[in-house]
């Protein structure tokens, strides 16, 4: 890490992105216990960034939410621009001000289902026991949305560590109940 004075009384620290890819594996590891993750770290021309993999397991949303500050920039589909910025900034108790900026722009997270087909397939036939769906031609739809695509996004709402019921994943992931 290297600390550099902005002013009197204001500092920004650097992290490397190898020191943030080890805070991602801790951090992970903290709320996740021993579950496997796989973190990795990349630099090439214009920037880098961290990647993390894992089967199963939480959703990408909690892992999202948890390691998602760990990023050094953004990047503006709008103007198409990348901006740095300071991911936290803190105030000691001598009144100093001590900014973190983090080496990597960004943390892509990617999340695989092991025996995906058969649990599709049960989430599948979940919504066609449950739900009125109607054929149009030889596939079923729910609302105007297809009973495939409803049946994927549901084992993707499916938290296998919490234990997610194929009806807690119907709620989120057909009905978008939040809770």
């Amino acid at each position: 890490m290297n600390t550099e004075t902005i002013r009197p009384g204001e500092s920004r620290t650097y992290v490397p992105i190898t020191d943030v890819a080890k805070l991602v594996r801790k951090t992970l590891k903290q709320h996740f216990g021993a579950f496997p993750f796989s973190v990795r770290s990349s630099r090439y021309s214009g920037g880098s960034s961290i990647s993390v993999y894992w089967t199963d397991g939480p959703t990408s949303s909690r892992v999202d939410a948890l390691i998602g500050h760990y990023c050094g920039a953004d990047f503006d589909g709008m103007t198409d621009s990348k901006s740095y910025h300071d991911a936290e900034t803190m105030i000691g108790k001598d009144g100093a001000i001590r900014h973190i900026h983090y080496g990597n722009d960004y943390i892509f997270t990617q999340r695989s289902i092991s025996n995906f087909d058969a649990k599709n397939a049960e989430a599948e036939a979940y919504i066609l026991a449950h739900c009125h769906v109607e054929m149009v031609g030889n596939y079923p739809q729910f609302g105007n949305r297809w009973v495939a695509d409803l049946s994927r996004h549901m084992v993707y709402t499916m938290d296998y560590i919490e234990g997610t019921t194929l009806e807690t994943a119907f709620r989120r992931g057909v009905l978008n109940e939040t809770a």
